[in-house]
């Protein structure tokens, strides 16, 4: 969960005309802990994410199934079905 605060902030860092905050992702890390809660920084956004995922993931799943099957229909030409 570190590293993801750590890129997340370095990916920010500089962006959109600000100036640039971090000089390194050890710095930025230092940053977090000192100036934005602690621990707690390094978990920010967690609970989004896993909720992301978790909708995420089931309409990934039913797409690849449903696309799966697609392909997996008799050919026309052969009446032999697809390897896959």
């Amino acid at each position: 969960m570190a590293a993801w605060a750590v890129r997340r902030c370095m990916q920010m860092n500089g962006g959109a005309g600000q100036a640039v905050r971090y000089a390194s992702a050890s710095d930025c890390l230092r940053q977090l802990l000192r100036s934005h809660g602690g621990l707690r920084a390094l978990y920010r956004g967690c609970l989004t994410n896993c909720l992301k995922t978790s909708v995420g993931a089931p309409v990934h799943f039913i797409m690849y199934d449903a696309i799966k099957s697609g392909v997996q229909a008799l050919d026309p030409t052969t009446g032999v079905s697809s390897p896959l």
